[in-house]
């Protein structure tokens, strides 16, 4: 949870090719992979200016990935997202789900990511 520039670097050289197969067997396409390496080696670094446009469909995805960081930090208290920061849209119609998806999990001691997946499934009654 601090502040650390090489975790997106690192993963890249330490699991895409461990997870190869599997992004393959879920339909990314070499191309795929490439704007997900792009996206996770960069996800960790300050906005650069030049590349502050979501033309490209690489920024896109990098954008996308910056944003999901950043609304991790719901978990880190009520008044740590700073919404300024979000780049997309669509990111800042996520937060109370991202709110309500923290409030149902934080609880839990240990869950698995199916879990998550179905925690985040249901809709509210």
């Amino acid at each position: 949870d601090g502040y650390c520039t090489r975790h997106g670097r690192d993963a890249v050289e330490n699991y895409l090719v461990e997870y190869h197969d599997l992004f393959k067997r879920n339909g990314a396409s070499e191309a795929n992979l490439q704007q997900i390496a792009y996206a996770v080696s960069l996800h960790s670094l300050p906005d650069v200016p030049s590349i502050s446009s979501t033309d490209d469909e690489s920024q896109k995805v990098l954008f996308l990935l910056k944003d999901a960081d950043a609304l991790d930090r719901i978990r880190l208290g009520e008044n740590d997202l700073d919404t300024s920061f979000l780049r997309l849209k669509v990111t800042h119609q996520c937060i109370p789900f991202a709110s309500q998806l923290y409030s149902r999990t934080n609880h839990l001691a240990s869950v698995s990511f199916s879990q998550i997946i179905d925690i985040a499934s249901q809709r509210d009654t």
